[in-house]
C-alpha cells in the first residue's frame, strides 16, 4: 500500500484518489504521541472539579451540607442543583428524535403529546439513577476536589426504584418523574395493524420470540474530559471537550447558559472513540463552563473509568415480543412486534426506537407489518444511539425468527431467506413500515458471504469438531441499514499559494480516518498531492455549520458539499487562468491540478493560480483567495446492507463459546478508501460479537445498583476472543447519492448479534436448545445445555 512522509514512509503517496487503500495519514501523529485528547488540554490557572454522585437509584434530595467541604484546603466552591437554578440555567436541550427524512416520526396512539423528560446537569429535586451527579466540588487540585467531595453531606430520602423496562411499565411502578401518571413516555404504532392481523389469520405457520437485547455501554478508549473557560471582558465562554460534533455542543451549551451562540466557543481536538454515545451533550460539559464563569478561572474535569461506567450514556436495552407469519410454501406474510425501549431517567434519544421500528422487515419481502413502539423511563442512565442505533436489535429479532421458522417447520434456513429476499428488480422498494430502499442486490451479497464463509464446507468441519468433543455451529444473518442524521453540512475549501489545500468542515473524526479519506476526495477532484490537503475541524470559531459524525453521515454529506465546493474552486480557477493565459474561459481545461489552454502547451498550476489571484495581475473581481464554500441540506438517507456468516465451537462441559470463523460482506455503495472500510467492519464485528457473548450493564433489581461498574465485571472483547475476519466490500451504487455512497461504519455490528447467536443455537440444536439470550456467557450456555439434557432425559 502507498505510504507518505507523514506516515513514516519515504516515498510520496501516488494515486491517492477515490477507491485507493491509502494508509491513514493521522496514524503517524497518533501513534507517536502527537495527538491531543481532551485531558491533554490544560489552561493557565485552571482549577479542578470532582462530582458528588448519588449512591441511590432513586432518592429525594432533602438537603446538602457543604460546610465541611468548603472548609477543606484548596476548595473554591461547592455547587448544587439549587445554585444552578438560581443562576437561571436551563435543562440540556436533548433532541430525542431525528426529524429529517427518511426517519419516521412516532406519535402516541392516544393522541397525547410525547413527554420529553428534562435533564438538568445537577438535579435540585431528586437523583434518578445511581451515579447521577448531584453536586460539584471545585478546588485547586484534583485530589483536593476528590477529598472535599467526600465531605459533602447529602441528606437523601430513598425512594423505590425500577431499572428494567418491563417493571417500569407496570401500573403502580415507582414514577421517575412525579408529574407523570406513568413511566411510559411513548406508545406509538408503526405500520398497518389491520393488514397485519389479516395476514396472520391466513398464515399456515407462526413463529414467536420473546427476548431482550441487553443494555451495553460504548466504553470508548478515552474517557470524557472537559475544560471550561470564561473571558469576562469579551463575554465569551469556551469549552474544550471531545464529542461527536462541536456545532451541536456549542448550540446546546449556549441554550443551557442562556446566552447567544456567538458568546460560546467549543473546541475538540482528537476524540478517542465515540460509537454514538458521545454525540449527546453531557452534564459535566455545562458544569465546568458554568463553574468557570462563576469563579473567573478555567475549570477542568476528567472522568475516571468507574464514573464513565456509571454515568456515560448507554445503548440498546430493547425488550421485544415478535411474531412472523409464513404460508405453506415458506413465503413471509407478515411481521408483528412489540418493541419496548428503556430510555433511562432522561429523554436523551428515542432514535434507536424509531429507526429500529422502521427497518424491522429488513431485506425481506414482508407485505404487512405492525410494530408497537414504546419507550419507558427508568432509574438508569439515559440510552442514546450506540453503533447502528436500533438496527442490531431488530435485525437480531427477525433473523432469530427466521431460524426458528426453519427449525420448527422444516425449511432450509438459507433457502427460506433466499426465497423472501427483495429482488433487485423490485427497487426502489417501499417496506411496510415507512421506508423506501433506493437500491440493492441482497441475494448477491448473501451468496457472496456464504461463499466467503465456506458454508458448503461446514459439515466436514462440524464432524471434525465432534471428534474433538466440541459442538460446532454456523449462523447467517442479513441486514439493511438506514443512515440519516443531522441533514446540513458545510465545507470551506481554500487553495493556499504555498501548496496547501485547507478544507474546513463540520464533521468530526473519532477514529474514522477523515484526514485521509476526505483528502482523497480533493486529490481526485483538484488533482493536488495527497499530503497537501489539511482538514480543519473541531473549533466553532472556524467551523460555522455542520452536524458532526453519526448515523453514517460524514462521508455521505462531506462528499456532496466537498464535491460542489471543488467545482466552484475549479470554475474560479478557470477564470483566473483565462486571464493569465490570455484565452477565453471556454478554452480552459482543468486536469490533474493544472489549467491548460485547449490544444496548446500553455498552462498554469492550481497553486500558481491561487498565488496570482492574491496579486495585482488579475482584475479586481478575481482578486482574493482561490476558495469556495458550500452548504447543503440533504434529506435523503442511505441504505447500506450485507450479510454475515459466523461459526462457533462450544465446549459442552463448560459452556465456553469460541468464535472460530467470521465472514462479512458489506455493500457500501462506493468505497472511498477500502482499507479504512475494512477496518470499520473489523471494529464493528468486535463490538457486535462482544455484545453477543460478553457485555451487559447489569443492575440489581432490588437496589438499582450497577453490578458491572468496572472492567472486572463489564467484560470487553479482547483480541484472543476473535479470529481473523474474512471481509469483502460490495459496491452497488446508491441511486440516492451523487457518488453512489451508502455508508460503511456500522455494518460490522448490525448483523453480528444475530449471526453469532444463530451459530451458537445451531451448535446446540442437536441437544434440543432452540434459543439462548444474550450475552451468551459460559454459564448461560452451560445452563441451557444442562436444561436441554434434563428435559430430554
Amino acid at each position: 500500500m502507498p505510504r507518505g512522509p507523514e506516515d513514516g514512509g519515504d516515498v510520496p503517496v501516488v494515486n491517492a484518489g477515490i477507491g485507493m487503500p491509502v494508509l491513514r495519514k493521522e496514524d503517524s501523529r497518533l501513534l507517536t504521541g502527537r495527538g491531543r485528547f481532551s485531558d491533554e488540554v490544560n489552561l493557565p490557572g485552571q482549577a479542578y472539579a470532582a462530582m458528588v454522585r448519588s449512591p441511590h437509584a432513586h432518592a429525594r434530595i432533602a438537603g446538602i451540607d457543604a460546610v465541611q467541604a468548603l472548609a477543606a484546603p484548596g476548595v473554591l466552591a461547592v455547587l448544587t442543583g439549587a445554585d444552578f437554578l438560581r443562576d437561571g440555567l436551563k435543562s440540556i436541550p436533548h433532541r430525542p428524535f431525528s426529524l429529517s427524512p427518511p426517519d419516521i416520526r412516532l406519535a402516541n396512539r392516544d393522541g397525547s403529546e410525547i413527554f420529553i423528560a428534562p435533564h438538568f446537569p445537577l438535579p435540585a429535586d431528586k437523583a434518578r439513577f445511581v451515579g447521577e451527579a448531584v453536586a460539584m466540588v471545585v478546588a485547586e487540585s484534583v485530589q483536593a476536589a476528590k477529598d472535599a467531595a467526600e465531605l459533602v453531606r447529602m441528606d437523601y430520602e430513598p425512594l423505590p426504584a425500577e431499572t428494567s423496562a418491563g417493571a417500569a411499565t407496570r401500573p403502580g411502578a415507582p414514577r421517575v418523574w412525579d408529574e407523570r401518571e406513568s413511566n411510559v413516555c411513548i406508545d406509538a404504532d408503526v405500520g398497518d395493524p389491520v393488514a397485519t392481523d389479516a395476514a396472520f389469520a391466513r398464515a399456515v405457520h407462526v413463529v414467536r420470540l420473546e427476548t431482550r437485547v441487553q443494555r451495553v455501554t460504548g466504553a470508548p478508549m478515552e474517557p470524557r474530559a472537559a475544560v471550561g473557560a470564561c473571558d469576562a471582558a469579551a463575554g465569551r465562554t469556551t469549552l474544550h471537550a471531545g464529542s461527536g460534533g462541536v456545532v451541536r455542543q456549542k448550540r446546546e451549551l449556549a441554550w443551557i447558559l442562556g446566552v447567544e451562540e456567538d458568546a460560546v466557543r467549543v473546541v475538540a481536538h482528537d476524540t478517542g472513540g465515540n460509537f454514538g454515545t458521545r454525540n449527546s451533550f453531557f452534564p459535566e460539559f455545562a458544569l465546568v463552563a458554568w463553574a468557570a464563569k462563576r469563579l473567573g478561572r478555567p475549570v477542568k474535569w476528567t472522568c475516571e473509568r468507574s464514573e464513565a461506567l456509571l454515568s456515560d450514556y448507554q445503548g440498546r436495552d430493547l425488550t421485544v415480543s415478535a411474531e412472523l407469519a409464513i404460508d405453506g410454501e415458506g413465503n413471509f406474510l407478515a411481521l408483528r412486534s412489540s418493541n419496548l425501549s428503556n430510555a433511562g431517567a432522561h429523554s436523551a434519544s428515542h432514535v434507536p426506537l424509531s429507526k429500529g421500528a422502521s427497518i424491522m422487515t429488513s431485506v425481506y419481502r414482508i407485505p404487512a407489518a405492525h410494530v408497537r413502539a414504546r419507550a419507558v423511563l427508568s432509574n438508569t442512565p439515559p440510552t442514546t444511539p450506540y453503533r447502528s442505533a436500533g438496527r442490531p436489535e431488530v435485525i437480531f429479532v427477525l433473523e432469530r425468527l427466521i431460524d426458528l421458522a426453519a427449525l420448527h417447520h422444516g425449511f432450509d434456513r438459507v433457502e427460506l431467506r433466499r426465497r423472501n429476499l427483495i429482488p433487485e428488480s423490485a427497487m426502489p422498494f417501499a417496506n411496510p413500515l415507512g421506508l423506501t430502499y433506493d437500491s440493492g442486490a441482497y441475494e448477491k451479497a448473501m451468496s457472496a458471504a456464504l461463499a466467503l464463509g465456506d458454508w458448503n464446507g461446514f459439515p466436514a468441519r462440524r464432524d471434525a469438531a465432534r471428534r474433538r468433543g466440541r459442538l460446532r455451529g454456523i449462523g447467517v444473518a442479513n441486514y439493511v441499514e438506514v443512515t440519516s442524521g443531522f441533514p446540513t453540512e458545510r465545507v470551506e475549501i481554500t487553495v493556499r499559494p504555498e501548496g496547501r489545500i485547507d478544507a474546513v468542515i463540520g464533521t468530526l473524526s473519532s477514529g474514522q480516518g477523515h484526514e485521509t479519506s476526505f483528502a482523497q476526495l480533493l486529490v481526485e477532484w483538484l488533482g493536488v498531492p495527497f499530503d497537501s490537503v489539511r482538514l480543519v475541524t473541531g473549533d466553532t470559531d472556524v467551523v460555522s455549520e455542520g452536524g458532526g459524525s453519526h448515523s453514517g453521515r460524514s462521508m455521505r454529506l462531506a462528499s456532496i458539499v466537498m464535491g460542489k465546493a471543488s467545482e466552484a474552486v475549479v470554475a474560479k480557477g478557470k477564470e483566473i487562468a483565462a486571464h493569465l493565459l490570455e484565452a477565453a474561459q471556454a478554452d480552459i481545461e482543468f486536469n490533474a491540478g493544472t489549467f491548460t489552454v485547449k490544444g496548446t502547451d500553455r498552462s498554469i498550476g492550481i497553486f500558481e493560480a491561487a498565488a496570482a489571484a492574491l496579486g495585482n495581475g488579475v482584475p479586481e473581481g478575481l482578486r482574493g483567495p482561490l476558495a469556495a464554500a458550500h452548504t447543503e441540506t440533504v434529506r435523503v438517507g442511505g441504505f447500506p446492507y450485507g450479510c454475515q456468516v459466523c461459526e462457533v465451537e462450544v465446549d459442552p462441559e463448560t459452556g465456553v463459546v469460541e468464535v472460530v470463523r467470521v465472514a462479512a460482506v458489506d455493500d457500501v455503495g462506493r468505497a472511498i478508501n477500502p482499507m479504512i472500510l475494512h477496518g470499520q467492519t473489523h471494529g464493528g464485528l468486535a463490538q457486535g460479537i462482544g455484545q453477543a457473548l460478553l457485555e451487559e450493564c447489569r443492575y440489581d433489581p432490588e437496589s438499582g445498583q450497577l453490578l458491572s461498574a468496572s472492567f472486572m465485571d463489564y467484560a470487553m472483547p479482547r483480541a484472543d476472543l476473535l479470529p481473523e475476519f474474512a471481509t469483502e466490500l460490495s459496491e452497488v451504487p446508491s441511486t440516492a447519492h451523487p457518488l453512489g455512497i451508502r455508508a460503511g461504519g456500522e455494518g460490522g455490528t448490525t448483523p453480528a448479534l444475530a449471526a453469532t447467536i444463530n451459530a451458537i443455537v445451531d451448535a446446540l440444536a442437536e441437544l434440543g436448545v432452540t434459543h439462548i439470550e444474550m450475552p451468551a456467557t459460559p454459564e448461560r450456555v452451560w445452563r441451557a445445555i444442562r436444561a436441554a439434557r434434563e428435559h430430554s432425559g
